[in-house]
């Protein structure tokens, strides 16, 4: 029936022109859904029901004007809190919810494929400022030329006049821009402006319709793309303090990490790490007593890898110098913490990097190799 609809569609399309974009939604296409299963993750932790929380926080997020740029997220919290009796604070739900962002290989692949082959590509998305710190850790809006952001534009997709700006915008005719998402009243909206639309159901599907909608192939970009692993270095920074052991933390936004960045064309992994930490820190007088031994995160993001190895200093004052390129610093605040006070504020796939190197300064000098 899918397919049906879309040969239909392809043949509406054919009478007005090529198709010229490709425009996709974030949550649920592009990455997994976040914002529901982050929530879900608290209410079960709460013994509330996931549905209720849910229906209650989509609601919330546009009666507080949040979701349009309109509101914060304090009065987003306030309200969804007052309809569900949730518990916690802001910082536990941005983490919550960005564990659960994790962007899909296969769909990026075919974003990349798509533009190798000379469309447009983009995102709509009805999104917070999230959408933008979730692109500071993972650095996805590169694969995209245009990203439209609910929370920029001053209005979400539940008004059906944002699709009709988003083509105006691209400077095509709606019938050239085909618009994928998994809500079908998105999808319903999109088709009413004369966007041709689809609902996303899985990987394979969205790839097959694509496919019948551009009348050729874009699986030579998809499956043959090679699985490049983009290398991330760092330095997990620790410091004596009364006999004790703290780790230097910096934090992006709601983003709590150790001093990390990639590593450059013809550069060491090691050398790229010391690198970052001093533009990120002002620390040069790291001590590598552990040795030159890492550990790797799991794959994050389409292929991204984060490496990190272990260092002493003894500087406790941290500056956060100015990146030229942004124009402030990369990180909005440093802190020196106990191995139990970060643990609580890592993202999960960087916990047990964090282990490691608990064991590692806290092995027994006789035991060091």
């Amino acid at each position: 029936m899918v397919v049906l609809f879309a040969l239909l569609l392809y043949n509406s399309i054919m009478k007005e022109g090529p198709i010229r974009a490709i425009v996709f939604d974030f949550g649920g296409v592009l990455a997994e859904e976040g914002f529901r299963d982050g929530l879900a993750d608290l209410a079960h932790q709460q013994g509330l029901d996931p549905g209720v929380i849910h229906r209650a926080a989509y609601d919330a997020i546009y009666e507080s004007g949040y979701i349009t740029g309109q509101g914060t997220a304090e009065a987003f919290w306030h309200i969804l809190q007052g309809k569900t009796g949730i518990a916690g604070d802001l910082g536990t739900l941005f983490l919550a919810i960005a564990a659960r962002f994790a962007l899909r290989p296969r769909m990026l692949a075919m974003v990349r494929a798509l533009r190798s082959q000379g469309y447009i590509t983009a995102i709509l998305s009805d999104q917070t400022e999230w959408l933008d710190r979730l692109d500071a850790e993972l650095h996805f809006f590169q694969d995209f030329d245009k990203v439209y952001n609910s929370f920029h534009l001053g209005k979400g997709k539940r008004d059906a006049s944002v699709f009709a700006d988003l083509v105006r915008d691209l400077g095509l005719a709606p019938e050239q821009v085909i618009f994928v998402d998994d809500d079908p009243g998105n999808v319903e909206r999109a088709r009413a402006q004369g966007l041709a639309a689809l609902v996303f159901l899985n990987e394979d599907q969205c790839l097959n319709d694509l496919e019948t909608l551009l009348g050729h192939p874009i699986t030579d970009g998809w499956g043959a793309e090679k699985k490049q692993k983009t290398l991330s270095a760092g330095v997990i920074v620790v410091r004596r303090e009364k006999g004790d052991w703290r780790y230097l933390l910096l934090r992006s936004y709601n983003y709590w990490d150790f001093s990390k960045g990639i590593v450059e064309a013809g550069e060491e992994p090691h050398e790229a790490a010391c690198r970052e930490v001093a533009e990120e820190t002002g620390v040069q007088d790291l001590v590598f007593a552990w040795g030159h031994e890492f550990r790797e995160t799991v794959p994050y993001g389409p292929g991204k890898v984060a490496r990190y190895y272990v260092a002493e200093t003894r500087q406790a004052t941290i500056t956060l110098p100015i990146n030229k390129e942004l124009g402030r610093p990369e990180h909005h605040e440093y802190r020196w913490l106990s191995y139990e006070e970060v643990r609580k504020l890592l993202a999960p796939r960087v916990q047990p990097i964090l282990d490691w190197a608990h064991a590692l300064v806290n092995q027994p000098v006789h035991e060091r190799s």
